[in-house]
């Protein structure tokens, strides 16, 4: 997705870019949801915005060498991912929810899903 974005930005100028990013960012997933990149040793997007009330779904997968997870303490949520395998979650967060790779916590691999009206 990120390849893409950037190999646009060479034809077509910083507007409409804009405008995609922020279109992969809040849709373009599974069903309306979110695609989640988890790599060797970070999440993109590592920033995603769900609507308050409404079950985000979000399909994570892995594009790294190393055994990832994708993990939400306070929900709950503690997926596996070997190399090259996708999973698909649904949540309903409130508020801002904190995601990580419990693997790679001490290298940064966090993110976070900030909840809007």
């Amino acid at each position: 997705m990120t390849h893409r974005i950037f190999l646009l930005a060479a034809f077509v100028g910083p507007v409409p870019v804009l405008l995609l990013a922020a279109a992969a960012c809040r849709g373009g997933g599974p069903e309306g949801g979110i695609s989640l990149e988890a790599d060797d040793f970070y999440f993109e997007p590592k920033e995603i915005r769900a609507q308050a009330g409404q079950p985000l779904t979000i399909r994570i997968e892995n594009e790294g060498r190393s055994l990832h997870t994708f993990t939400i303490e306070s929900l709950g949520v503690d997926v596996e991912l070997q190399p090259g395998q996708e999973r698909t979650v649904t949540i309903t967060p409130t508020g801002t929810v904190t995601f990580v790779c419990r693997l790679h916590l001490a290298q940064g691999m966090t993110g976070q899903i900030t909840v809007g009206q």
